[in-house]
């Protein structure tokens, strides 16, 4: 006994010790740690001001993507109190991509200061409880194991915190060893992945740590499944490149013997029963999520979502899931309503509803119109669905559905309500007959009538049917919260339902088409726009009008700035003040720098801006307005200022005329120059809102002969016959694969891409776009090359090649790898595309090892296919029908693509990497696509 405490006493003082030196010691010349970088992809992004679990989640996002070795204490779980409110965006989101890792936890520490992080040993170690709460400062009397798998690593460290528990209870995992890997037949290997330490009166922080610095990478978190944080809460994971064990806390241990009688988990995989929500965006999604894990019955009735900013749509990614296990029904079905403010939740007859609050924008009351006496006997599901979702509008035909949909429609059932049925309780009863869901969706396109969407869910599908109403009903956009500078009452206005046209010109566009329908006095300052291309090719796709209204003008306005965010409210005296953030605020800008003094006495409005231009640029002689509605722009004003802004004497100017609201622009000499905010480039546009006639437009003094009229695309050459592809601006590799799949549909090329993808998801179709459209092929590649030069095209034997020039020159590159045999046969194209998924690894991104791999045995290096697509399914397997054989012997696994495309003969193929996650698509020449992750 003295002999092992002597051992234990002399390993604490080397962890210690090693400890001692990471904090005190000299550091070395470089750190390693100083160059991780945050990665771009996937996007992380602090929300603020965050909570304690989005803080924690971030910094543990933060630290899987930049791949260090690390330890991680989550703060207690609390399913009671929502984690965020999805009707809600945040003040302000800080994007940690770029940065340093240790920059980026600073942030995140900053921001929810009951974080705290450090890093010792090679190991970060993010915490969020203090010294001696929690478990990581708890100390071990005596930890010992030898030549330990991950599994009994784990089981030890749990019966040295807690010698009261069962051996092994609630342990599970995949992995090596016990878990769902096959473990490694190499005992180098084996010995590389086991640990041996013996410790004594040690914290379970440093134990960690050891356990670390031996199964390297190593990371290990603990999260508390309810307060307050303990043993008996303190689920424990310890986690390596391939295998993942994890202890559940004797806490929710319990409360999966409540729910299931089974008790709890045994020794491998999963554990069963336990109810876990994954965070979303959508109320409606958690909620189909809850129903389809525990069968309860609910009826959703949506807000809808008109155009408009999506609320906290990146924050739900970031979350860890919400525990429901053992919570009662109405219980959990209310924590997550808890989660979107805007919604409310009754129960009825066993069934939940959960919908609109009263009040709530969008929340619409079609489903309490009266049904009257519905009776169905032994008839159809989707007959009976049809003839009450008829109530509610036009009814579109539903297509034949093959397999599980289509048999579930014409599921025999028997229904009968009376005369006093609304159209939910006939919904509700057809839900009750089938043991199906559903939920009800509004979906707005405000100018156009409204339509709405039932969806139904099964066990395992989902089927829409859709109604048309003869009326719209979308309700008024409006913004997520209020700027820092809120309109005033006595310039605010009510409004009707306006279209906006974006992008009008480039003087004129949504602020003064706003202040023009509210009737509101306005200045309004316009960013200089970007040159156009002497390109011909380069197009602006027409877009559709913003709505806005019907309601207050401020509403309109603040929602207008979300939408372009480099705009601000500047001021709100005398006018309403609305410009670019960076030209509000720059002392150098002509517009903000003090004039001396101005001075006019019962001048015209126009002579009078006219004297002010003359005092900003000497070359500019002022005068009174002679074309259409003189009347008013010659309209007397008196002003008498020292030290005033060019903006300031143009409110007060506008303000006495009292009819107008202002535009300051800025034009080039030529259509081709970059227009500068600068004098010599100024246009200052008068805009009457008393319908005193047109605009009018006071433009800088420029040399006729040195400059060409501003024209629009006349310029242009006629559209060029030929296949229509087109390239959306500015260029990017997301937008790159759109445009191949449009090449090889039009001109029936196989073409094998390669992409590197970073930053966020692309959002709504660009208004700008290079039109490729009759060029030959080859000078197509030549100008996406000239996009992106970083790319080079390449072709074999008959297949083209666009790929990234790091990639092809890596031979670690997943698509460089070795095959040494390839021996299949493939009856349909979904089975080759999972087959050569399967020929990828753990690690598609990074180093990996370039020795070659065999499809015999399965098992190692090559796997099956996975489950083949079921004949009949959809439309999409008989396209998709095709006949391959493959015999193949030292290949890459690119010519394996490049021969599955060649004996196919209608179909391309492209491989997508977004960091460490990548997507092998196969593209149909008649339109169809079909994608798997890479594993």
């Amino acid at each position: 006994m003295l002999g092992r405490m002597l051992v234990a006493a002399a390993v604490v003082a080397v962890i210690a010790e090693v400890g001692a030196g990471a904090r005190q010691g000299p550091q070395a010349p470089a750190d390693p740690f100083d160059d991780i970088v945050v990665p771009s992809s996937p996007a992380i992004r602090l929300f603020q001001p965050p909570t304690a679990a989005i803080a924690a989640a971030v910094a543990e996002r933060a630290l899987q993507a930049a791949d260090v070795r690390y330890g991680f204490e989550a703060p207690p779980a609390d399913s009671t109190i929502p984690s965020i409110d999805l009707a809600k965006l945040p003040d302000q989101t800080t994007d940690l991509a770029g940065r340093k890792l240790g920059d980026a936890l600073n942030v995140i520490v900053q921001a929810a200061p009951q974080l705290r992080w450090s890093r010792a040993d090679g190991v970060v170690v993010v915490r969020s409880l203090p010294d001696g709460v929690g478990l990581l400062d708890r100390k071990l009397t005596f930890y010992s194991v030898t030549n330990a798998s991950l599994r009994t690593t784990l089981e030890a460290l749990v019966q040295a915190i807690d010698p009261a528990r069962a051996k092994g209870a609630g342990i599970y995992g995949q992995g090596r060893s016990g878990g769902s890997g096959a473990g490694p037949t190499d005992p180098n290997a084996a010995a590389a992945h086991t640990v041996t330490l013996t410790v004594g009166n040690a914290p379970v922080r440093d134990v960690l740590q050891a356990i670390s610095r031996q199964m390297n990478p190593l990371r290990w978190t603990i999260r508390y499944d309810a307060n307050p944080p303990s043993p008996d809460t303190a689920s424990i994971a310890l986690t390596t490149k391939d295998e993942i064990v994890t202890a559940a806390s004797p806490f929710s241990l319990r409360a999966l013997q409540q729910q299931s009688p089974a008790g709890p988990p045994g020794r491998g995989g999963p554990m069963p029963g336990a109810v876990r929500i994954p965070i979303s965006p959508s109320l409606n999604v958690m909620l189909s999520n809850y129903g389809g894990q525990t069968g309860a019955k609910i009826s959703v009735e949506e807000i809808g979502s008109a155009p408009s900013l999506s609320p906290a749509s990146l924050m739900s990614v970031i979350l860890p899931p919400l525990d429901l296990t053992g919570v009662s029904t109405a219980d959990a079905i209310a924590r997550l309503v808890a989660y979107d403010s805007r919604y409310e939740m009754s129960q009825a007859h066993g069934r939940f509803l959960v919908r609109p609050k009263p009040g709530t924008p969008g929340r619409l009351a079609l489903l309490d119109q009266p049904l009257g006496a519905l009776s169905a006997s032994n008839e159809a599901a989707g007959s009976v669905i049809d003839r009450v979702a008829a109530h509610l509008g036009s009814v579109s035909p539903r297509p034949n559905a093959p397999g599980s949909i289509g048999a579930a429609m014409q599921t025999p059932i028997s229904v009968t309500l009376p005369e006093s049925a609304t159209i939910r309780d006939g919904l509700d009863a057809i839900a009750d007959a089938t043991g199906w869901s559903w939920s009800f969706q509004p979906q707005y396109a405000p100018g156009f009538p409204t339509s709405v969407s039932l969806q139904w869910r099964g066990p395992s599908w989902m089927m829409s049917t859709n109604a048309r109403l003869t009326t719209d009903l979308s309700p008024a956009p409006a913004p997520s919260h209020l700027p820092a500078r809120p309109i005033p009452d006595a310039l605010d206005r009510t409004i009707a339902r306006v279209p906006l046209a974006p992008a009008r010109t480039d003087t004129l566009g949504v602020f003064d088409q706003l202040g023009r329908a509210a009737k509101v006095p306005m200045g309004i300052e316009l960013l200089p726009p970007a040159a156009r291309s002497r390109d011909p090719r380069v197009m602006t796709r027409p877009q559709p009008p913003i709505v806005v209204g019907p309601g207050k003008f401020s509403d309109a306005l603040y929602f207008l700035l979300e939408r372009e965010p480099d705009y601000q409210v500047i001021s709100t005296d005398p006018l309403v003040n609305v410009g670019p953030k960076l030209m509000a605020s720059a002392s150098s800008d002509f517009m903000n720098q003090p004039i001396a003094s101005f001075d006019v006495k019962n001048e015209g409005l126009y002579h009078a801006l006219g004297s002010l231009r003359h005092v900003i640029d000497p070359a500019y002689l002022a005068s009174d307005w002679q074309g259409s509605g003189a009347a008013s722009m010659n309209r007397p004003v008196t002003l008498s200022v020292d030290r005033a802004t060019p903006r300031s004497i143009i409110d007060q100017l506008v303000a006495q005329h009292g009819g107008l609201l202002w535009v300051a622009s800025f034009e080039p000499a030529t259509i081709y120059d970059q227009a500068r905010a600068q004098p010599s480039d100024w246009v200052l546009t008068l805009v009457p809102i008393d319908d005193s006639g047109i605009p009018v437009r006071m433009e800088p003094v420029r040399d006729a002969a040195a400059s060409r009229p501003i024209v629009g695309n006349e310029l242009r050459t006629a559209r060029p016959s030929g296949p229509s592809v087109q390239f959306d601006l500015p260029a990017s590799a997301a937008r790159l694969r759109g445009t191949l799949m449009m090449l090889g549909r039009e001109f029936r090329q196989p073409i094998g891409s390669e992409v590197i993808v970073s930053g966020a998801p692309l959002g709504p179709q660009s208004p700008q776009y290079y039109d490729l459209t009759g060029l030959p092929l080859a000078e197509v590649f030549d100008k996406l090359v000239s996009f992106l030069p970083e790319y080079a095209v390449t072709t074999d034997r008959g297949v083209v090649h666009f790929q990234p020039k790091a990639l092809a020159a890596d031979s670690n590159a997943w698509l460089n790898r070795k095959v040494s045999r390839v021996d299949q046969h493939f009856d349909n194209l979904s089975d080759a595309l999972h087959f050569v998924a399967a020929l990828g690894g753990p690690g598609i991104s990074g180093a990996r090892s370039s020795s070659p791999v065999s499809n015999a045995p399965p098992g190692i290096g090559v796997t099956p296919p996975s489950t083949p697509m079921p004949p009949g399914v959809s439309a999409l397997a008989d396209r998709m029908k095709a006949s391959i054989t493959l015999s193949m012997t030292d290949v890459t696994i690119r010519d394996v693509l490049d021969e599955i495309a060649r004996q196919s003969g209608t179909m391309s193929w492209s491989v997508d990497h977004r960091g460490a996650q990548a997507t092998l698509t196969f593209s149909g020449f008649d339109g169809w696509t079909s994608g798997v992750s890479i594993r």
